[in-house]
Protein backbone atom coordinates (compact mmCIF):
# COMPACT_ATOMS: atom_id res chain seq x y z
CA UNK A 1 0.00 0.00 0.00
CA UNK A 2 2.87 2.29 0.76
CA UNK A 3 4.33 1.83 -2.69
CA UNK A 4 1.22 2.65 -4.23
CA UNK A 5 1.04 6.24 -2.57
CA UNK A 6 4.89 6.71 -3.45
CA UNK A 7 4.06 5.72 -7.32
CA UNK A 8 1.24 8.26 -7.18
CA UNK A 9 2.93 10.74 -5.33
CA UNK A 10 5.81 10.74 -8.09
CA UNK A 11 3.31 10.67 -10.93
CA UNK A 12 2.13 13.87 -9.45
CA UNK A 13 5.24 15.66 -8.95
CA UNK A 14 5.90 14.82 -12.85
CA UNK A 15 2.73 16.21 -14.11
CA UNK A 16 2.11 18.87 -12.37
CA UNK A 17 5.95 20.44 -11.89
CA UNK A 18 4.44 24.48 -10.13
CA UNK A 19 1.48 22.93 -8.23
CA UNK A 20 4.40 19.93 -6.70
CA UNK A 21 7.02 22.67 -6.36
CA UNK A 22 4.34 25.13 -4.42
CA UNK A 23 3.62 22.28 -2.55
CA UNK A 24 7.01 21.28 -1.29
CA UNK A 25 8.15 24.90 -0.67
CA UNK A 26 5.21 25.58 1.79
CA UNK A 27 5.98 22.17 3.49
CA UNK A 28 9.56 23.39 3.75
CA UNK A 29 8.93 27.00 5.49
CA UNK A 30 6.47 25.54 7.56
CA UNK A 31 8.70 22.91 8.66
CA UNK A 32 11.49 25.32 9.64
CA UNK A 33 9.10 27.81 10.81
CA UNK A 34 8.00 25.07 13.46
CA UNK A 35 11.68 24.27 14.07
CA UNK A 36 12.34 28.19 15.06
CA UNK A 37 9.23 28.31 17.11
CA UNK A 38 10.55 25.41 18.63
CA UNK A 39 13.84 26.97 19.61
CA UNK A 40 12.90 30.13 20.74
CA UNK A 41 10.82 28.83 22.96
CA UNK A 42 13.01 26.27 24.28
CA UNK A 43 15.43 28.99 25.04
CA UNK A 44 12.89 31.01 26.47
CA UNK A 45 11.94 28.47 29.23
CA UNK A 46 15.59 27.65 30.06
CA UNK A 47 16.84 30.78 30.65
CA UNK A 48 17.93 30.27 34.24
CA UNK A 49 16.80 27.02 34.88
CA UNK A 50 19.78 25.72 35.78
CA UNK A 51 18.58 27.51 39.56
CA UNK A 52 16.99 25.69 42.58
CA UNK A 53 14.71 28.60 42.98
CA UNK A 54 14.67 29.56 39.00
CA UNK A 55 10.37 29.46 39.32
CA UNK A 56 10.97 32.49 41.56
CA UNK A 57 13.49 34.56 40.10
CA UNK A 58 12.33 37.34 38.01
CA UNK A 59 14.25 40.19 36.37
CA UNK A 60 12.89 43.61 36.54
CA UNK A 61 13.62 45.59 33.27
CA UNK A 62 12.98 49.29 32.91
CA UNK A 63 11.73 50.29 29.52
CA UNK A 64 13.57 53.45 27.94
CA UNK A 65 12.70 55.77 25.32
CA UNK A 66 15.41 57.56 23.21
CA UNK A 67 13.72 59.81 20.61
CA UNK A 68 11.80 57.66 18.38
CA UNK A 69 13.26 54.59 19.78
CA UNK A 70 12.38 52.63 22.34
CA UNK A 71 14.07 49.50 24.11
CA UNK A 72 14.04 47.44 27.48
CA UNK A 73 16.77 46.88 29.13
CA UNK A 74 18.03 44.90 32.38
CA UNK A 75 19.21 48.33 33.31
CA UNK A 76 17.12 50.08 36.17
CA UNK A 77 17.93 52.96 38.69
CA UNK A 78 19.93 52.64 41.59
CA UNK A 79 17.05 52.34 44.69
CA UNK A 80 14.95 50.09 42.89
CA UNK A 81 15.75 47.41 44.62
CA UNK A 82 14.76 48.44 47.93
CA UNK A 83 11.21 50.35 46.94
CA UNK A 84 10.29 47.55 45.44
CA UNK A 85 11.17 45.09 48.93
CA UNK A 86 9.48 48.39 50.81
CA UNK A 87 6.31 48.29 48.55
CA UNK A 88 5.99 44.35 47.75
CA UNK A 89 5.73 42.05 51.13
CA UNK A 90 5.44 38.81 48.13
CA UNK A 91 9.05 39.64 47.33
CA UNK A 92 11.13 37.51 49.45
CA UNK A 93 14.54 39.43 48.51
CA UNK A 94 16.29 41.07 45.79
CA UNK A 95 19.86 40.90 44.05
CA UNK A 96 21.42 43.98 42.49
CA UNK A 97 24.03 43.81 40.18
CA UNK A 98 26.14 46.20 38.32
CA UNK A 99 28.04 45.83 35.33
CA UNK A 100 32.07 46.65 35.32
CA UNK A 101 32.73 45.03 32.51
CA UNK A 102 36.45 44.63 31.69
CA UNK A 103 38.19 44.76 35.12
CA UNK A 104 41.65 44.45 35.72
CA UNK A 105 42.67 42.45 39.08
CA UNK A 106 46.35 42.97 40.73
CA UNK A 107 47.90 40.48 42.88
CA UNK A 108 51.50 40.92 43.98
CA UNK A 109 52.04 43.37 41.15
CA UNK A 110 50.71 41.62 38.06
CA UNK A 111 47.77 42.15 36.45
CA UNK A 112 45.06 39.85 35.13
CA UNK A 113 42.80 40.57 33.14
CA UNK A 114 38.67 39.87 33.94
CA UNK A 115 36.49 40.28 30.56
CA UNK A 116 33.35 40.64 32.70
CA UNK A 117 33.15 41.75 35.84
CA UNK A 118 29.82 42.26 38.40
CA UNK A 119 29.43 44.18 41.72
CA UNK A 120 26.70 42.03 43.50
CA UNK A 121 25.19 42.48 46.70
CA UNK A 122 25.72 39.96 49.89
CA UNK A 123 22.04 38.27 48.76
CA UNK A 124 23.70 36.89 45.24
CA UNK A 125 25.14 33.78 46.12
CA UNK A 126 21.29 33.40 48.05
CA UNK A 127 19.28 33.79 45.49
CA UNK A 128 21.26 31.44 42.57
CA UNK A 129 23.01 28.61 42.72
CA UNK A 130 26.72 28.48 41.71
CA UNK A 131 28.96 25.57 42.67
CA UNK A 132 32.41 26.77 45.28
CA UNK A 133 35.19 24.98 44.73
CA UNK A 134 36.64 27.38 47.91
CA UNK A 135 34.11 29.42 50.30
CA UNK A 136 30.83 29.31 50.33
CA UNK A 137 27.41 31.38 49.95
CA UNK A 138 28.74 34.07 52.62
CA UNK A 139 31.31 35.00 50.22
CA UNK A 140 30.38 38.44 49.93
CA UNK A 141 28.71 38.94 53.25
CA UNK A 142 31.78 40.91 54.32
CA UNK A 143 32.49 44.21 52.42
CA UNK A 144 36.01 44.44 49.89
CA UNK A 145 35.18 40.47 49.53
CA UNK A 146 35.41 38.99 45.75
CA UNK A 147 34.47 36.31 44.22
CA UNK A 148 36.54 34.88 41.24
CA UNK A 149 36.32 32.20 38.76
CA UNK A 150 38.43 28.79 39.23
CA UNK A 151 40.31 29.62 35.70
CA UNK A 152 41.31 33.16 37.11
CA UNK A 153 42.37 31.77 40.77
CA UNK A 154 44.34 29.21 39.04
CA UNK A 155 45.92 31.95 36.55
CA UNK A 156 46.43 34.31 39.82
CA UNK A 157 47.53 32.08 42.36
CA UNK A 158 48.63 29.06 41.02
CA UNK A 159 48.48 26.32 43.92
CA UNK A 160 48.75 28.54 46.58
CA UNK A 161 45.40 29.16 48.95
CA UNK A 162 43.53 31.91 47.22
CA UNK A 163 41.40 32.72 49.86
CA UNK A 164 42.33 35.70 52.30
CA UNK A 165 44.67 36.90 49.42
CA UNK A 166 44.64 40.77 48.78
CA UNK A 167 43.58 41.78 45.30
CA UNK A 168 43.32 45.25 43.94
CA UNK A 169 40.53 45.49 41.10
CA UNK A 170 40.07 48.26 38.62
CA UNK A 171 37.44 48.73 35.93
CA UNK A 172 37.05 50.24 32.94
CA UNK A 173 33.81 52.31 32.66
CA UNK A 174 31.25 50.99 30.52
CA UNK A 175 28.11 51.40 28.93
CA UNK A 176 25.63 49.68 31.34
CA UNK A 177 24.41 50.24 34.98
CA UNK A 178 22.73 48.37 37.75
CA UNK A 179 21.18 44.75 37.28
CA UNK A 180 18.15 43.94 39.35
CA UNK A 181 17.01 40.52 40.02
Amino acid sequence: MFQNYLLIAWRTLKRDKLFAALNIIGLAIGIVACMLIYIYVQDELSFDAHHAKADRIYRVQAHYKFGDTQDDFGITPFPIMEALLKEYPDIESGVSLYQLGQTTLEYEGKPYIAEDGYNADTSFFRAFDFTFVKGDITALDEPDNIVIMQEMATRMFGDEEPIGKMVHAQHAHTEGGRRDR
